[in-house]
């Protein structure tokens, strides 16, 4: 790495840390996060998110981090999530860092009794009920759900709410070995038993449903939280109403690398809008919500404005702003305003993502 290069990410880093309230200076123990306290800072921040209360949630997604530069994690892998107050005082953790392993059936192998996760991509409360829905994740393949003000573990699924998940009913493929979605597509197989890596978001509507992005099968599955079973279920032929699954939205779904990676919910009161991020198609897809139609699209792979090289998360605030995150090597965000109107109606095109409409 260039000498000016690493001077310039470690003075984004401190400035970053000041904001926060946490240490400016990562190779230094702070007082808001210390190992002998039991929490430990991911090696590779991946999700972000505060909840209705001003807490905030933090995880990564690092694999094999050994202290290669001054502030790398000591501990291996990332498999655990950090909790805040919004003053940046720790609260908890949630699992141990370092594992090396996934477990989707593991439910109180970490710190106090709490569930083990790991390779942690998203994770949202649910205001109604105060519970952490976790997007669990990269290296596991399933939905955790634990109490918000504890971390204890309350439950978990997988693919269309099926529990357990290491070996759904249905299928015959190991979930962890999976191989490409690009060979299921060609087989005709559209409907994988199981999440397939990573699993990348989790994000909950005003109307109580759960939406989450399932990358690696190019969907997103939707659940209403009301009729999730707390025991096991099997769902092994993908039946609307069974487990609390509702549907599938695939997302350009002949598309060989992971789409979905984001939703976010447009800020009119119904919530009318789905706005989609599609990482390999450099876009995001406005959906009506009311019909799973494509009604519009936002950008095209590349590196200008309003373009996306590896579009990776979505957020809007209250006005109906749009926020886009990129990683790899075009790490920015941009912010897209509205105009006219802040909701969706009518029929678009049922074939979200579709190659023709590209621009």
């Amino acid at each position: 790495m260039h000498r000016g290069t690493l001077r310039t990410q470690i003075r984004l880093r401190r400035k970053l840390a000041r904001c926060l309230g946490w240490p400016t200076r990562p190779w230094i123990s702070g007082k808001k996060c210390i190992k002998q306290e039991g929490c430990f800072w991911p090696g590779r921040e991946h999700g972000i998110y505060v909840d209705h209360n001003g807490f905030v949630y933090v995880s990564g997604n690092g694999t094999n981090f050994t202290g290669q530069f001054p502030w790398a994690a000591t501990f291996g892998d990332d498999s655990h999530i950090l909790k805040f107050s919004a003053a940046g005082e720790f609260i908890y953790q949630i699992g141990y860092a370092g594992m090396e392993v996934p477990d989707s059936e593991n439910i109180d192998g970490g710190p106090n009794g709490t569930p083990q996760p790991y390779l942690v991509a998203d994770m949202m409360v649910d205001p109604e009920t105060n519970r952490l829905y976790i997007a669990d994740g990269y290296g596991n393949k399933r939905i955790l759900i634990v109490d918000a003000e504890t971390g204890q573990y309350i439950n978990h699924f997988g693919a269309y709410g099926q529990k357990p998940v290491d070996d759904p009913d249905g299928t015959d493929i190991d979930p962890y070995n999976a191989g490409p979605w690009a060979s299921d597509y060609q087989n005709g197989n559209l409907t994988p038993m199981f999440f397939r890596s990573p699993l990348h978001c989790a994000k909950i509507s005003s109307d109580g449903l759960l939406y989450t992005c399932d990358r690696g099968n190019n969907r997103i599955q939707v659940f209403d939280l009301s009729l999730i079973d707390q025991g096991n279920c099997a769902n092994p032929n993908a039946e609307s109403g069974m487990c609390g699954f509702i549907r599938d939205i695939p997302i350009a779904p002949y598309t060989a690398s992971g789409t979905v990676v984001s939703v976010a919910f447009s800020s009119d009161a119904e919530q009318s809008c789905l706005y989609v991020g599609d990482l390999a198609n450099g876009t995001f897809y406005i959906v009506n919500r009311e019909n799973f139609t494509e009604l519009d699209r936002i950008g095209r792979r590349g590196r200008q404005v309003g373009e996306f090289h590896w579009i990776h998360a979505l957020a809007v605030d209250s006005e109906g702003n749009i926020y886009t995150g990129e990683v790899d090597t075009g790490p920015r965000v941009q912010k897209f305003s509205p105009y006219g109107s802040t909701s969706c109606s009518g029929i678009g095109y049922a074939d979200i993502g579709s190659y023709e409409r590209n621009r």
